[in-house]
Formats: structure tokens, sequence, C-alpha cells
């Protein structure tokens, strides 16, 4: 259990790499479930377009490369991963009613004949009553050697159909303070003039032009997350509890968390210049880097944040340390942190992505030079056909008629 969960404590434990290189996947998530923190101990309080709402009818538990964590409006693991694809020793994400997704797709948005409360949740209305306060707690029986000098939280904005990563790209939120989160969403969609070209060509994905192998949905965060799946399974031989990954592929343990660290070195920086402990040569490993292509898809949705950070007033920090237990007393719980979260806009941004000059515009801008240049224009096309044709014609009766009447003197001098 002790190398299980120094999986997630940033190698503290194991600068050697001393330890198993492979574990029994299902006794490892089970370890790091079993030392995970409960939501009621990471939430004490959670208001939803200024109502108090349980906090366990809005987040639902999620397997991370950090652990366990905690998401809001995601879709639902049905919808997200193929589990015919999928290994089936353990689940990363609770099969929850709630999560099923009830008309929404990333391409075309909320489907017409969708409910008005539907899942993923709509956003409705901008500024901070229409959106999210969190009241975020941290247990003082934490391991502070787990994230050496590190404490609080993080916090990921992401779209419904990513699986989301937190060791990439984060908002931290310290203990004792105040965060305001507000954010902009920008979609940008592709127009459909643009589909003659190769995704090269265009530099995206629409959704039917490139299927996951374990994702239902093409994001380019997912398919980044599945290549880096395939490179640390053919550079380590195994791969990481939380990547999505086949039912015949073996989970790393302490005894392969360099290798697993320097292949997603190698696959960002595209330096691989020695064997790994896998099956497979430099030349494979490239040959694998280089079949990933994962472009944006055609249609994403990206967020613009703006974080302001506060200090918690002392008597703020009293009022949620302190917790009423069943008996009447008071026990002191943990730090607290508070987080706000909101949209700044109750509009999107829009961002389209289309040729830059189509077969119209080369036409006109082709006849605005020429009429401005030679003061040119369809009709002086016109005449031009018209009066080449007409010599033509008018050459071709000449010389016909110079050719007959040539014919006749030449009969005429024959009969004297």
């Amino acid at each position: 259990m002790f190398e299980d969960l120094s999986l997630i404590c940033n190698n503290y434990y194991n600068r050697g790499g001393k330890g198993r290189d492979y574990s029994f996947s299902n006794e490892t998530v089970r370890n790091i479930r079993k030392a995970s923190a409960e939501l009621s101990q990471v939430m004490s309080m959670c208001r939803w377009k200024g109502k108090l709402t349980s906090c366990n009818s809005m987040f639902t538990p999620i397997l991370t490369e950090e652990g366990m964590c905690f998401t809001f409006n995601t879709i639902g693991p049905e919808d997200l991963f193929r589990y015919e694809n999928l290994n089936a020793d353990y689940e990363y994400m609770e099969n929850l009613n709630r999560t099923k997704n009830q008309g929404w797709t990333l391409e075309y948005g909320y489907l017409p004949d969708a409910p008005r409360k539907t899942y993923p949740i709509r956003g409705s209305g901008a500024g901070p009553k229409a959106g999210m306060e969190l009241m975020l707690t941290e247990m003082k029986a934490l391991d502070v050697n787990c994230k050496r000098w590190l404490s609080g939280f993080k916090i990921l904005l992401h779209t419904p159909s990513d699986l989301p990563r937190p060791s990439q790209q984060y908002i931290r939120v310290p203990i004792y303070q105040g965060v305001t989160i507000a954010f902009t969403a920008t979609l940008e969609f592709t127009s459909d003039g643009l589909e003659v070209f190769t995704p090269f060509g265009r530099q995206c994905y629409f959704e039917d032009e490139r299927s996951l192998a374990y994702f239902k949905l093409y994001t380019q965060s997912n398919c980044e997350y599945e290549c880096l799946t395939n490179f640390t399974y053919a550079r380590c031989g195994c791969v990481h509890f939380s990547m999505p990954h086949g039912p015949d592929m073996a989970v790393c343990n302490v005894g392969s968390l360099k290798c697993m660290n320097k292949a997603e070195m190698e696959l960002s920086t595209m330096d691989i210049e020695d064997e790994g402990s896998g099956n497979v040569t430099i030349q494979e490993a490239i040959q694998i880097a280089d079949a990933c292509n994962c472009l944006p898809a055609c249609t994403s949705i990206t967020y613009d944040t703006e974080v302001v950070q506060t200090e918690l007033h002392e008597v703020e920090r009293h009022s949620y340390e302190f917790k009423n237990n069943s008996r009447g007393g008071y026990i002191t719980e943990s730090k607290v942190s508070q987080v706000v979260l909101y949209f700044k806009r109750p509009l999107f941004d829009i961002a389209k992505r289309s040729e830059l000059y189509g077969t119209s515009d080369i036409l006109a801008s082709c006849g605005g030079l020429l009429g401005l240049f030679m003061g040119f224009s369809v009709i002086n096309i016109v005449e031009i056909l018209y009066f080449c044709s007409l010599r033509f014609c008018r050459r071709h009766q000449a010389d016909k008629s110079e050719h007959s009447n040539n014919q006749t003197v030449q009969q005429s001098k024959e009969k004297y």
C-alpha cells in the first residue's frame, strides 16, 4: 500500500526508483481510494446559482493522476469511454444516473429537443449570483511530506467531453485565501466549406474524421492522453493507473515511475535517444509518437480565466473551521479556502475557421484588379470573343471567296 500511494506523492518517497515495476491494478486503485478524502471532507459548502446545494448531488468522484478528484458537469463514463476496448479491473469515474448525457454534443451544443433542465447543466447568466461558490477544506490528517511544500487545492476548467488532467493545467487555490475565478468561454467552429480540405490543410478534425480507441468523443486533450498511454506502454511495458488502457496492458508501480516520467517528456519534446524498458526500438517509438497527430477538433471550447486572490478574514476562517458534531460539541475540522466561479459575460465569444480565399473570392479579386488597372469588365471579355470570332469568320469567308474567284478565272482562261 505504501508503494501504491507513492504513485501520487510527487516521487518524494521514491527518488531511488526502488519498488515493484508493476501493480495489481485493481488493488492499487483500491488502496488509493481507501486513503483518499471523502467529498464531505473536501467541501463543506456548495452554493449553485445563489442556493445552497448538496455537494454530493453536484460532484462526482473521478480517478486522475493526482489521485481521487471531484468533477462537476463532466459527462458520464458511459458517454465518454469505449467500454469494449477498456480494461474492466476498476472504474475511472462513478457511473451515476445524473451524469448521463441528455442531448448535448460538442459540435452542435444542446439539441433543439433537449429539456431545459438537462445534463450537462446549462449555464444561465453571468456574475457571481449565477455562478458557483465553494468552501474547500484541507484535512489536518494529510501527510505534508506527500506534496512537500505545496498546500491547498487545484481547480481545472475543461469541457464536459474532456477527461480532466489536473497535473497539466490548473489554478492553485491556497489555504486561508478567497479566490475568484471569472472566465469567458470561446467557441471555435469551422466552416463547412473546409470539408474539401485535408485535416492537416485545415488543421482540425471534424467529428466523423478521427476516432479514438478508448474515448467515444474526439477532443485534442483526449487524443493526447490516449497517445501518451500508447507511447508509455511502448517505452515502459506498462501504463499509469489513471491512463485509459486496454485489458492486456500492465499497470506501472513505483519501480517504473522514472520510465513513465521520461516517456512523457520524450513525447512532449520528441527527443528519443535511447532504448526504453518496452519491447520497441527507437525507430518504432518515434513512429508511435508521429502517429498521434492530435490536431484540435473543428469545434472546440476554450476558457479565458481571470483570477483574483484575497486573504480570508480571521472571523470568516473560524466560522468554517469549527463544525457542530452530532453530540452538540465542536470539533476542529480543517483549514479552509473559498472559491467563487462564474461567467464574466452571458454570451460566448465565437471564432470561425474558414478558407482565406474561396473560389468566389479569387474571381472577385481578379475581376477587381483587372477593372482597376485595365478598365476591364466581363462585357469586354464578351466583346473580345465576339470580334475575334467575327474576324475569323470574315477572313474565312474572304479566303473562300478569293479561292472561288481564282477557280473561275482559271476556267475562263482554259476555255479561251
